[in-house]
């Protein structure tokens, strides 16, 4: 018997032999990457996997060989022919993963060219989150390097290639709080915090809008808050439950402060999920979609 993969995303198993009443562990060696809830088959001489649900449903998995152990990838199933056309983002700021949703069967998307946002300077405000204004950004957990952290203050709020670098999720299925820090490279007086969590098309996003609203993927809980110079707090309206919207706007009087975080305390299909996270210099009105 032959038993891999898990419900926290594996990517390890086990042979058992009847005759011995032994456990054998497989070889990690050229394993498709963990999920759970694959499919498998016998076919007398090799199981197969394919499926499952890691960060998102994925269309991948693998072969594995009684006598040598994990083999070649099986091919990645070929989409629909029609092409999806590649958002393009914009930086601009003028007009522009407990409750667990029912994820729908879609694969894991399909890589686009790697575009990045370059930010137009807005007189009055700056965004000092923005990696390229000397942001930088940590997290409680990374599910992999395709989700990786520093894509929360890139400039893209899209999600663009997601699951190729496009946005953060964490790597503690099923378990809250989770948390990105953005530290500013000095203190400021800021009066505006942006977060942006996950449309439901992460494959051909569209600009988000403060009326866009997701049911699959978004972040529900999240508290937005202010380092004081010895602890935590949340800025004025910051702590928010039951949200359904892609971007979440918080303005309040001027706070000065050297960094910031989103404490999420639950999302939606199991991981806590974030494109884009902005602050900005007190002098600035809101940004508008």
């Amino acid at each position: 018997m032959i038993v891999w993969g898990g419900n926290s995303s594996l990517n390890t198993g086990g042979r058992y032999t009847p005759g011995t009443d032994s456990w054998t562990a497989t070889s990690t060696f050229n394993v498709p990457d963990g999920r759970g809830y694959p499919t498998s088959v016998w076919t007398g001489n090799e199981m197969i996997v394919w499926g499952g649900l890691g960060s998102l449903w994925v269309n991948t998995g693998g072969r594995y060989c009684v006598q040598s152990g994990p083999t070649t990838p099986t091919p990645t199933a070929t989409r629909s022919p029609t092409p999806t056309p590649t958002a393009t983002p914009t930086a601009t700021r003028t007009p522009t993963p407990t409750a667990t949703a029912t994820v729908p069967s879609s694969p894991t998307p399909i890589p686009s060219p790697t575009s990045t946002g370059t930010p137009t300077p807005v007189p009055g405000g700056t965004n000092v989150a923005l990696a390229a204004n000397g942001g930088v950004a940590s997290a409680s957990s990374t599910y992999s390097n395709n989700f990786p952290v520093r894509a929360v203050n890139d400039g893209d709020r899209l999600g663009l290639n997601w699951g190729n670098g496009g946005g953060w999720a964490d790597g503690t299925a099923n378990v809250w709080p989770d948390w990105v820090e953005i530290d500013f490279n000095a203190s400021y007086p800021i009066n505006e915090i942006d977060f942006f969590t996950l449309q439901d098309d992460y494959q051909n996003p569209s600009p988000p809008t403060l009326n866009m609203t997701f049911t699959l993927y978004g972040v529900t809980d999240l508290e937005v808050q202010y380092w004081t110079g010895s602890t935590w707090a949340d800025v004025p309206g910051g702590n928010v439950t039951g949200n359904n919207h892609v971007w979440r706007q918080f303005t309040f009087a001027n706070i000065t402060t050297a960094k910031i975080r989103v404490l999420i305390n639950n999302s939606l299909a199991t991981y806590s999920r974030i494109t884009e996270i902005e602050a900005y210099t007190a002098g600035a009105t809101p940004r508008q979609p």
